[in-house]
């Protein structure tokens, strides 16, 4: 079984065990539900950046494969964000990043 930090801290938060500082995209079902409410307000949001970096010269598979995801989910970020989205993540790395079209 596979799970994600980020949910499973959002469902910590959702029954009560105190903040969760998650994407929009993960908390986005329990603040429909409303059993997850904004900490702050809309002016408390913030955009950042998390940006990958590897080593130019590793072509192993595992590596290629890990890379060929990241350019898969930053294609579609890329697709989705729209200006009322809130906060987006901007995956990023170093000049051996894939290219993406």
């Amino acid at each position: 079984m596979e799970v994600d930090f980020a949910e499973a801290v959002s469902v910590l938060a959702e029954g009560g065990e105190g903040l969760a500082w998650v994407p929009e995209r993960v908390a986005r079902a329990a603040l429909g539900r409303g059993s997850l409410v904004r900490a702050g307000a809309v002016r408390d949001e913030i955009d950042f950046e998390i940006r990958l970096y590897r080593n130019a010269a590793n072509r192993r598979s595992g590596v290629e494969g890990v890379w060929a995801r990241v350019a898969r989910h930053e294609t579609e970020l890329a697709r989705s964000a729209t200006p009322t989205a809130g906060p987006a993540a901007r995956l990023a790395g170093s000049r051996a990043r894939p290219e993406v079209s």
